[in-house]
């Protein structure tokens, strides 16, 4: 049986592994959001028509981070 101070460790520990996991991911979306404007799909009707929306923003922001 493990106790109260192994558990705690073991808490701590998987609270820095998520947030070392997390905040690129975090930076990586509003660096998208940034770019992109991927959230402004208020006047695409069809599932055809967002994927087209996303798929054209993405690549812009990808083509602008290497040009």
């Amino acid at each position: 049986m493990q106790s109260i101070k192994d558990i705690k460790l073991l808490m701590i520990y998987s609270q820095l592994l998520f947030s070392g996991i997390r905040q690129p991911v975090e930076t990586i979306f509003n660096w998208l959001i940034d770019k992109a404007d991927i959230q402004k799909v208020s006047k695409v009707r069809s599932t055809k028509g967002l994927m087209i929306h996303i798929f054209r923003k993405l690549a812009t922001a990808f083509i602008s981070l290497v040009i």
